[in-house]
């Protein structure tokens, strides 16, 4: 099981692959040539010639395969961090301290802003006079449920150090739609998910992605959450 190191979400790296679409045209031979009948002269030939059959095959912009995209504008940079609620006091205790970083951890990963997050943890108040698993924490953020577990590695009663593992995270759609745009260098991006959505940490292809490539071309992705809280995208 990997580390989520508290605070710590990394620029997400993305891979692409180009789909190509056209059409083609199909054009009859000429028709045939004919010999009218004479009467009792030399016959007279005349000759006929049919019209090409011409087959128009209607295409698709790649674009239109991309209507209802989050992104309304081409990015120019990364998704940006999301607006954190207050800090606590710092005269608050230990197990406060902690449910306000699990809080960041999971609205920095899912991307959007959220005062209501809420953080439970058992038990409460958290153990830090023994080394070990300490704690499990539910997160509620935008409706969507995760856990983090916490483990204190270093105990004692001033200077406590600490790990959080996130087995699975939160993100919403526009953080992955507008990743997915700004590495292919397009202006629009579809993904495969709910609007929020909890996803396994380190699991390949957990949703996919169509998003327009700097040439127009419609790219293909899927995505892959690392420990860390950043979204990987390889071609699929």
């Amino acid at each position: 099981m990997r580390r989520l190191p508290l605070l710590c979400l990394a620029v997400v790296a993305i891979a692409s692959v180009l789909v190509g679409c056209g059409t083609t045209d199909d054009a009859a031979d000429d028709g045939p040539t004919t010999a009218a009948p004479g009467g009792g002269g030399d016959g007279q030939e005349t000759t006929t010639t049919s019209e090409p059959e011409t087959t128009t095959t209607s295409t698709t912009e790649p674009e239109d395969d991309l209507d209802g995209s989050t992104v309304t504008e081409e990015p120019t940079e990364p998704w940006p961090d999301p607006e954190l609620p207050p800090e606590p006091s710092a005269q608050a205790d230990f197990t406060e301290q902690i449910k306000y970083e699990v809080a960041t951890v999971i609205i920095e990963a899912g991307g959007r802003a959220a005062d209501d997050t809420s953080v439970t943890c058992q038990p409460e108040p958290i153990p830090t006079d023994v080394a070990g698993p300490a704690a499990t924490c539910d997160v509620t953020y935008l409706g969507v449920d995760s856990s983090a577990a916490v483990e204190i590695t270093s105990p004692g009663e001033t200077f406590i150090s600490y790990e959080v593992t996130v087995e699975e995270a939160p993100l919403t759609i526009e953080k992955a739609e507008w990743e997915a745009a700004y590495y292919a260098g397009g202006d629009k991006a579809v993904c495969d998910m709910d609007d929020v959505e909890a996803f396994p940490v380190d699991e390949d292809g957990i949703f996919t992605c169509d998003a327009l490539d700097s040439t127009g071309e419609v790219v293909e992705l899927k995505a892959e959450l690392t420990a860390t809280g950043s979204l990987l995208y390889t071609r699929n």
